[in-house]
């Protein structure tokens, strides 16, 4: 119908409504009328030109996708649809207010993910009729095409934008494509388009954004060197492409992306990218560092760039200097980790001041704990077998995902330590691994401060590896530090003996870590209890516990008769080679209260092959939710439910 529309072959038609009564029948409802009505007045209640545009660009895009927020802004940043926007990162905050403007208004809907957005298929029908309608796109993104279209190539020459994204062509057509309006040209996710004729872009030069990411290509064609004016290049999943020789003519290029293209060809020389602002080469080791090489000898050259992307960072940080507009930088992995410049004082205003963005690891054989750009930021991935670099101190202050691997410390946090205590009060994520020597978490000089301690922002923590941890941190810590903290992972730390001590007496229940949702201990083959009495986790609801040297999932040696639930809102437990339990909870604890885990909906017991029962028959009918059971190796199991009084089986 659009095709139709567009190319006016529906002689006497002036609406949508009719065009599409006309193609598809009278089965259209009247209800249609009015939601395309509306929708196509809130479009012209806009009264912005780069809001429309951005608008009509996310129908570029095939029903139900995902959109990429940073992806629009490339595409109308490339195309000249923001003006006077002078960097990306202000590029980006226009963008982004658009698009809440336009989720405001009902024509866009938040995606699946913070950092998208998506277009219903109704309103996207509307643009893409819009947009065809006024010669301004044309759309046949996610047609499942199997060949180039050329029905109405005549009027295809008249567009700005052409989208083909996500459809199964393979081949183009040999002879060059005359579109000499065309800005916007989108290619993307043809899988088995693996060849562009030679002369395919010859008469393409007013093309400014260029999408041929996700295609089987193995080169590019000669005819590259006529896109003078292309700001724009994503070459990104091209997971085929060798050569890219042909792209030294893009002088105006302004971002590009090669993500996972494993190029082992370039041009001689870097004088044609000296306009680049992004430079995306992925996070993969998985191909030769050919590109990390290329783009790293001539790094100070490139005083444009505002965003770069690297595997392997093999240069010196010393020439990050010369980066001015540097706002973002992730590097997978830094090659020289004894760079002598890295240690040398950083003076304020520098690199490491103007970064907005980061992902730096220097993790050399330890797993890489990557945080993507769209889910987390400001990462600082470093090993304690080298000294702290001076421009990775200055990182620590904004940091918000922090990996520490090899430290020889005894205290995670301290006056003495080489990391400043601060560092830690606006971390959102933090991951301890492989520390010999660590024995507390905190100095005894922050045990004795009154105010709130660091690690008040933190939302995901885990400790791995830390053979001499023997607590985690006392329980009045919890009270007043950690309140933010959603999950929680204790891994290999053989001799812990207690979670949460206690260091004062307890006169009623203890909440700790309010905010505590996923909770897993592993490896701890001394502790005895999850939580001490008087303890309780509030808004816990799910429990792992693997390899662990505990007799009883609970268990409160008190005289107290009046012992509350310590976890009211478990869901999920599950339990798993914790070779000397013998009861789910002690004989004790049963007796002093019998109604434990009343909120729960699914328990997994597995290996642990002296629990001889699970709960009391008193325990049993309080669990009045418990709908998925299962129990896998415990050889020593006799019953389900045993009869306290009486000693005999139940189920």
């Amino acid at each position: 119908m659009y095709m139709m529309v567009g190319g006016g072959l529906l002689i006497g038609v002036e609406t949508l409504n009719d065009a599409a009564k006309k193609v598809y029948g009278s089965g259209l409802l009247d209800v249609s009328k009015e939601v395309i009505q509306s929708i196509k007045l809130s479009f012209d209640f806009l009264k912005n030109e780069a809001a429309e545009s951005c608008f009509l660009h996310c129908c570029l895009f095939p029903e139900d996708w995902d959109i990429p927020n940073e992806e629009l802004m490339y595409m109308m940043f490339g195309g000249g649809l923001l003006i006077g926007v002078e960097t990306l990162n202000d590029a980006q905050s226009r963008v982004d207010l658009l698009l809440d403007q336009l989720k405001a208004r009902g024509l866009l809907l938040q995606g699946s993910s913070e950092g998208y957005v998506r277009m219903h298929d109704v309103v996207r029908d509307v643009a893409v009729w819009i947009s065809q309608k006024d010669h301004v796109s044309y759309v046949r993104a996610g047609q499942s095409l199997a060949e180039w279209p050329r029905t109405i190539e005549s009027e295809m020459q008249n567009y700005r934008w052409l989208s083909l994204m996500d459809n199964n062509i393979e081949d183009l057509p040999p002879d060059p494509m005359e579109y000499p309006k065309l800005e916007t040209l989108i290619l993307s996710d043809n899988e088995g388009l693996s060849n562009i004729p030679e002369i395919f872009f010859q008469h393409m030069g007013s093309l400014m954004v260029l999408d041929l990411s996700s295609i089987g290509m193995k080169s590019l064609p000669k005819s590259f060197s006529c896109l003078t004016n292309l700001r724009v290049l994503n070459l990104g999943k091209c997971y085929s492409l060798k050569d890219i020789s042909h792209i030294n003519g893009l002088k105006m290029l302004e971002i590009l992306i090669l993500d996972g293209a494993p190029v082992s060809i370039a041009p001689e020389g870097l004088g044609w990218a000296q306009n680049l602002r992004v430079i995306n080469l992925g996070i993969s080791v998985s191909f030769p560092p050919f590109l990390d090489n290329y783009f790293s000898k001539e790094l100070p050259k490139f005083r444009r760039l505002e965003r770069l992307f690297m595997n392997k960072f093999v240069g010196s940080f010393q020439e990050l200097t010369s980066l001015r507009h540097l706002t973002h930088l992730f590097i997978y992995q830094v090659a020289d980790m004894d760079d002598s410049s890295s240690h040398e004082l950083v003076s304020p205003g520098s690199w490491p001041d103007r970064l907005l963005e980061f992902n730096i690891c220097f993790l050399q054989n330890e797993p890489r704990y990557y945080w993507s750009l769209s889910n987390y930021r400001r990462v600082l991935q470093l090993m304690g077998t080298k000294p702290l670099a001076g421009w990775a101190k200055r990182l620590l202050a904004k940091t918000i995902n922090l990996v520490l691997v090899e430290f020889q410390g005894t205290e995670l946090i301290s006056i003495s330590s080489n990391i400043p205590s601060l560092a830690f009060s606006s971390l959102e994520h933090l991951r301890v691994v492989n520390w010999p020597n660590l024995t507390n978490l905190l100095g005894d000089e922050l045990l004795l401060l009154h105010d709130q301690i660091p690690l008040n922002q933190l939302k995901q923590m885990t400790i791995s590896n830390c053979p001499r941890l023997t607590n985690l941190t006392p329980s009045r810590l919890c009270q007043r530090s950690m309140q933010k903290l959603e999950e929680l992972s204790i891994k290999d730390c053989p001799i812990m003996l207690e979670l949460f001590p206690c260091d004062h007496k307890a006169h009623g229940m203890t909440e700790l870590l309010l905010r505590l949702k996923s909770f897993t201990l592993q490896g701890l083959q001394r502790l005895q209890n999850v939580l001490q009495p008087f303890q309780c986790l509030p808004k816990l609801e799910g429990l792992t516990i693997r390899d662990c040297g505990m007799r009883y999932a609970l268990s409160f040696e008190t005289e107290t008769v009046a012992m509350a639930d310590p976890f009211p809102t478990l869901e999920v437990l599950d339990i798993k080679n914790c070779r000397g339990m013998r009861e789910m909870i002690s004989p004790h604890t049963s007796l002093q209260a019998p109604c434990f885990f009343q909120g729960l909906f699914s328990l997994k017991i597995g290996s642990c092959t002296r629990l001889t029962h699970l709960f009391s028959y008193k325990q049993a009918i309080s669990m009045q939710h418990l709908s998925k059971l299962h129990i896998q190796n415990c050889a020593a199991l006799k019953a389900v439910v045993i009869s306290t009084e009486k000693k005999e089986e139940a189920y």
